[in-house]
């Protein structure tokens, strides 16, 4: 456990991104674990309740400096919260519609956040807003 904490003050940048990125999937792969596993359900959207956390976590780093411990615990519960949301709606469906709502929520976060950084027109804006792909 101590060589967990102390691993940011030895390691190089490159290694720590590699731990960050294991560390990413791990929980990614346990929520998934425990989703599929333990409950028997299939879900698709797991990546766009994740995308929300980690655009959560950006907002709350980039523009407003909070500490990390307040932005991973304001993000897990954004990423609930918006999982809630799309939960109280598929409460009573279950099998291949579960999966398939599941999909729909994925790309309609996909869709939001993609727009929502378009419309800040910071940095991180998608260039296809200028480009014109059909006509």
């Amino acid at each position: 456990m101590a060589a967990l904490f102390t691993m940011p003050m030895f390691l190089a940048n490159y290694w720590l991104s590699v731990a960050n990125l294991i560390f990413i999937t791990i929980i990614a792969a346990t929520g998934l674990n425990i989703l599929t596993g333990y409950c028997g359900q299939l879900s698709i959207g797991h990546a766009g309740f994740m995308a929300v956390g980690a655009y959560t976590s950006v907002i709350l780093t980039a523009r407003s400096g909070c500490p990390f411990p307040l932005v991973l615990l304001s993000s897990g519960i954004m990423a609930g919260l918006i999982g809630m949301l799309f939960g109280i709606s598929s409460l009573r469906i279950k099998g291949f519609y579960l999966a398939i709502s599941t999909l729909a929520a994925q790309f309609i976060i996909l869709w939001v956040i993609s727009h929502w950084i378009a419309s800040q027109a910071g940095p991180m804006a998608w260039p296809s807003r200028r480009l014109k792909f059909w006509g």
